[in-house]
């Protein structure tokens, strides 16, 4: 034990000397990566258990949704998985049933402010307590020019990505409030934060969601209801098949994320209670950009990066076949 202890003394002080005697590039570095560190064994320790909460998903029965129900169980918290395919949905909890998990699932066509009431009614009962964490994960993409995208995919993309974001939140954040106990999980999207070519409907509905997300922690915080969360996920695309035949960046710091990935990172924001989560860690450099470059200039990163022609083989699942973000 000695010798162990000697040991750490003897390598922190070989560090701080070759701090002092570092160039003052490398002493900011290590500075930072300290700061960091200590960041991340504040934010570590101070995670807190899924155990016992009970989780809405919509969007639930494929894709993100579904694997994100999959973690919540395994985590100890009751799961409502929502989709307006039912029989995705009940596949997906009775797998987690099977793992000895506790699940419900409902068909919910979440552009209806009634089937949300209902559905959200019902797994109360079934779960036998009041929602604590709401997850609003369903999405639908048309990817198509804006010319060339019908009414009724436009109206359906803000209906599924937005709209029913307040009906789940009109049926869900009163008892939260109520009980100053909740989280509220907005799966938006990188697209939130930039515009691309054959998402003009997409990307709108994103914006929305981002605008509709700081609005409500700002809101909470507001009215003191400083035990109910927020959190908005902003992943650039995802491999789960809704934007199948999309290009990812040829840097390598923005690829095409792995679900497992993604998920993940869901679950340590939820638990650490981060207000913004921006996947892969570049896309948090996107909202600098946008305020300190020209339009011209954010315009031809956009290129470079290979994000402007990023959809244009897009081949993705149908609007008329909502998924999961």
């Amino acid at each position: 034990m000695e010798g162990a202890l000697s040991f750490a003394v003897e390598t922190a002080q070989n560090a701080f000397k070759a701090a002092k005697e570092a160039p003052t590039w490398a002493k900011a570095a290590l500075a930072a990566a300290a700061l960091m560190a200590l960041r991340e064994a504040y934010l570590s320790a101070t995670e807190k258990s899924v155990e016992g909460e009970v989780c809405l998903i919509t969007g639930a029965g494929s894709g993100i949704g579904r694997m994100l129900a999959k973690s919540m169980a395994a985590g100890g918290a009751k799961v409502a998985l929502l989709d307006i395919n039912e029989a995705a949905a009940k596949e997906a909890a009775a797998e987690i049933a099977a793992s000895g998990g506790h699940a419900f699932a409902a068909r919910c066509d979440v552009t209806s402010h009634e089937d949300v009431a209902v559905a959200v009614a019902a797994a109360r009962e079934a779960l036998g307590s009041d929602i604590t964490i709401l997850v609003n994960n369903a999405g639908v993409v048309s990817g198509k020019p804006l010319l060339e995208t019908s009414d009724r995919a436009i109206k359906r993309t803000f209906d599924v990505n937005v709209i029913a974001h307040y009906w789940t939140l009109k049926e869900c954040l009163p008892s939260m409030v109520r009980n100053n106990h909740g989280h509220v999980v907005t799966v938006a999207s990188a697209a939130g934060w930039v515009g691309i070519p054959r998402q003009c409907d997409y990307s709108a509905s994103k914006w929305a969601a981002n605008g509709l997300a700081e609005a409500l922690r700002m809101e909470l915080r507001h009215m003191g209801a400083t035990g109910v969360s927020t959190t908005c996920v902003c992943p650039f695309y995802i491999d789960t098949g809704m934007f199948e035949g999309v290009r990812g960046s040829w840097l390598p710091t923005l690829p095409i994320l792995k679900p497992d990935y993604v998920v993940a990172s869901m679950m340590t924001a939820i638990r650490r209670r981060t207000p913004v989560l921006n996947m892969p860690a570049m896309v948090n450099l996107t909202p600098l950009m946008r305020a300190g470059l020209p339009v011209a200039a954010f315009d031809w990163c956009c290129d470079f990066l290979g994000i402007t022609k990023s959809m244009d083989d897009f081949a993705g699942r149908s609007i008329d076949a909502p998924g999961s973000s």
